[in-house]
């Protein structure tokens, strides 16, 4: 995943500065209402994606329903209604991304609705984490 932070930075650093323009490359990469797991990730995600929509799903972290193509198995449409955060439907490797960029900017907002440092510790464990049904998680919080 390539995101650079720090052009945010530069960009009110030029504003402040009084610099009449600046020339910029903008990248976007959005993710569809209805997701097929061919359209959203990388190759080696497309097997997990399902397995983490559907978890997703059963966590409540996503409203919607998840529609089975009748003519090939396991290729399916998220109909999204609502979701946490889009960056949740990321494939599992750039999901954990994510998710450890949010802890560091919005420190426990994750764990609030659910979503544990240990479920993003690495792409396995995201995957592990919602392929289990919920609640088979257990959790063990330090006191401090």
């Amino acid at each position: 995943m390539r995101r650079k932070s720090n052009g945010v930075h530069r960009i009110t650093a030029a504003r402040l500065a009084g610099v009449p323009g600046i020339w910029a490359r903008v990248e976007q990469h959005a993710l569809a209402l209805q997701v097929r797991p061919h359209q959203a990730t990388r190759d080696q995600d497309t097997p997990d994606v399902l397995v983490c929509r559907r978890g997703l799903l059963a966590r409540g972290l996503v409203t919607g329903r998840l529609v089975e193509d009748a003519g090939i198995p396991g290729f399916s449409t998220l109909h999204r209604d609502d979701v946490v955060a889009m960056w949740l439907l990321a494939g599992p490797r750039d999901a954990i991304a994510w998710a450890a960029d949010y802890e560091r900017t919005c420190p426990g907002a994750l764990a609030e609705v659910g979503v544990l440092p240990e479920h993003y510790a690495d792409a396995r464990a995201w995957v592990a984490w919602l392929r289990d049904p919920p609640g088979t998680w257990r959790t063990v919080r330090a006191w401090r």
